[in-house]
């Protein structure tokens, strides 16, 4: 139990708090290059993540920072290119 991560479920209503199955759209600045991007991702359970379509898992190290942030929440997220500075912008449920 030490090590368990709680994943909070996207209520679809909520458009306020980063969890599962919600597009989350991120403006992302390598610390290193200064070079700064707008992305979207997809939040999706382990085992359903499709990169092509940008959805990732939860435990991935690019998303799982992001988890129960709030939108205008900052933080900091290490990818193998060096740290990011990633600042949350919007969350939108995914549609079923």
């Amino acid at each position: 139990l030490d090590n368990m991560l709680v994943v909070p479920r996207n209520n679809p209503a909520s458009t306020e708090t980063v969890g599962l199955y919600c597009w989350v759209y991120v403006t992302q600045e390598n610390e290193e290059t200064g070079v700064q991007t707008e992305c979207r991702l997809g939040i999706v359970p382990l085992g359903a993540e499709d990169i092509l379509q940008q959805k990732y898992a939860y435990n991935m190290p690019l998303v799982q920072p992001l988890l129960g942030l709030s939108i205008g929440d900052e933080t900091t997220v290490r990818v193998p290119s060096g740290e990011m500075t990633t600042t949350i912008l919007s969350v939108i449920p995914f549609e079923f």
